[in-house]
């Protein structure tokens, strides 16, 4: 066996650990933080792999977007933004200098939504 198919295997074998421990915290009602400690995970191992798989799953990506600057009187708005429509009940507007935590996590609390 070649050393790149072992590597490949390895991968295989680390998304699949890691996906389990992944959907286990989702079912466990506990904080990242404490199911990690529970776990003996190390948390920023825990964090690369839960995003991995929302960009993978999702297609979801973070790219940069550049604002074209624009007076207020452009589009009756203090600043440009961009507005995500998920349905005609859901839409999310992004304004210049959000934060992307607070993004990520609003897409989070609706993923879970019936």
């Amino acid at each position: 066996m070649s050393e790149q198919q072992s590597r490949a295997e390895q991968l295989g074998r680390k998304r699949v650990y890691w996906k389990q421990q992944i959907e286990s915290w989702k079912s466990s009602g506990m904080t990242q933080v404490a199911f990690c400690q529970e776990h003996d995970l190390k948390p920023n191992q825990f964090t690369y792999w839960k995003k991995r798989f929302i960009q993978t799953e999702t297609g979801i990506k973070f790219v940069p977007i550049k604002f074209r600057h624009r007076s207020p009187s452009d589009s009756g708005m203090d600043s440009p933004s961009l507005r995500l429509i998920v349905d005609q009940d859901l839409q999310i507007e992004v304004r210049e200098n959000f934060d992307p935590q607070l993004l990520r996590k609003v897409i989070a609390v609706i993923r879970t939504l019936p």
